[in-house]
């Protein structure tokens, strides 16, 4: 049973900064490889057409040799965090709550993460030699990591139209459509304003 209490780290927050290096530097020490996963349609797939790939994050996050952290987008506040107290606010309930639902274990949440990019090369690729690979569903993302050598992978599905209406109908269903127009609506035509 994994714990209900993820840390939450804030990637504008020197403090939290400085405790993800230091998660970081104890993965490098203890020779940990370290994944790093978006959270919304990347680990949490809203149509529920690719369930089993729970199971990849699963081992993932529950295999001794490995750390993996979620890195979100998403704004969270300040959050006085430390080791011995790890807590999270509202804003990540529902992101911890179907972790514990499905047995995942993140070592940390990784809030205000903007593209991720940056914070993936500059905090943990930096700090561990044992850095795998970022997930991301969000090819603006794909882009920056690509940009800066850090490995990544896309879940191929999204590059079918008929999925992505399924996706699309999801959003609408669950009334998160809005949110996605108003702060992510290159994800909802990825392929817009790419040169692919």
């Amino acid at each position: 049973m994994i714990d209900s209490q993820i840390p939450i780290l804030d990637a504008t927050s020197s403090e939290d900064v400085s405790t993800l290096v230091k998660y970081i530097r104890s993965d490098a020490i203890n020779h940990k490889l370290v994944f790093t996963v978006d959270y919304d349609d990347t680990i949490a797939e809203k149509t529920n057409t690719f369930t089993s790939r729970v199971m990849l994050w699963w081992l993932l996050s529950n295999t001794p040799t490995a750390s993996m952290y979620i890195i979100t987008s998403r704004h969270s506040q300040h959050i006085n965090i430390n080791e011995d107290n790890p807590h999270y606010n509202s804003e990540f309930d529902n992101m911890c709550d179907w972790c514990s639902q499905h047995s995942i274990s993140p070592k940390a949440i990784i809030s205000n993460a903007g593209t991720k990019a940056t914070i993936i090369n500059t905090y943990i690729q930096t700090y561990t030699p044992h850095f795998v690979c970022h997930f991301d569903d969000d090819m603006t993302v794909i882009q920056a990591c690509v940009e800066l050598d850090i490995p990544v992978m896309y879940p191929a599905e999204m590059l079918c139209k008929c999925h992505r209406e399924k996706w699309k109908y999801c959003l609408e269903h669950m009334g998160s459509y809005e949110a996605y127009e108003k702060f992510a609506p290159h994800k909802l035509n990825p392929f817009k304003n790419m040169d692919i």
